[in-house]
């Protein structure tokens, strides 16, 4: 299924030296057990060959499109709607100030409903302006609980950061991915007026 989307040898250039399914199957071990890069076991690839191969295929949307169609095939054959509409919903943590759904986020009994984790988590997770309507319905919140919520957001986005510069250095348990995802999250914490002086 996702042959036809693994990008060929380009042409002009040497052929190809490593089978592009061995490539893919080194990957989902990496992803798998959670293992760095230079552990990848000796009857892989070399890891430097996969890493590179991951690497481009990350920065060009590959991984992105392979796991779409994938997550999108699985949800056909449950009998679901291929792109889904919704997740686990805390009715209290998603509704705007004007009662309409404005994310959808829920740690269970994680936190024990804690506002400040729940405006932590939209830092985090809402891409840039889509976080308005979900922070006027926290207007009541103190401003401690959003000072906490604030340094607890910029936490969890400075450990991304830090997991993925780990990942391209290819050290245990890192992961390349999460470096951009942290430091857009980091960009939303540190320039959201949720908190801030008015100015005069």
């Amino acid at each position: 299924m996702i042959a036809p989307m693994v990008p060929a040898a380009l042409p002009g250039g040497r052929p190809a030296i490593h089978d592009r399914r061995r490539i893919v199957e080194a990957i989902l071990h990496v992803n798998r057990t959670g293992c760095s890069w230079r552990q990848l076991p000796h009857d892989f690839l070399p890891w430097q060959t996969v890493f590179g191969y991951f690497q481009r295929w990350n920065e060009s949307g590959v991984t992105d499109r392979i796991h779409d169609a994938l997550r999108a095939k699985l949800r056909d054959l449950s009998g679901r709607d291929p792109m889904a509409s919704a997740g686990m919903v805390d009715a209290q943590a998603v509704k705007g100030a004007d009662k309409t759904l404005s994310g959808v986020i829920d740690f269970g009994d994680m936190f024990a409903g804690d506002p400040a984790w729940e405006l932590a988590a939209a830092w985090l997770l809402l891409p840039a302006g889509a976080t308005t309507r979900f922070f006027e319905g926290y207007a009541h919140v103190e401003e401690a609980t959003i000072r906490r919520a604030r340094g607890l957001a910029a936490l969890k986005s400075l450990f991304l950061i830090l997991m993925g510069q780990n990942g391209d250095r290819g050290l245990p348990g890192g992961k390349p991915t999460w470096g951009p995802a942290g430091r857009a999250a980091l960009d939303r914490v540190l320039t959201s007026s949720l908190g801030w002086p008015s100015p005069p």
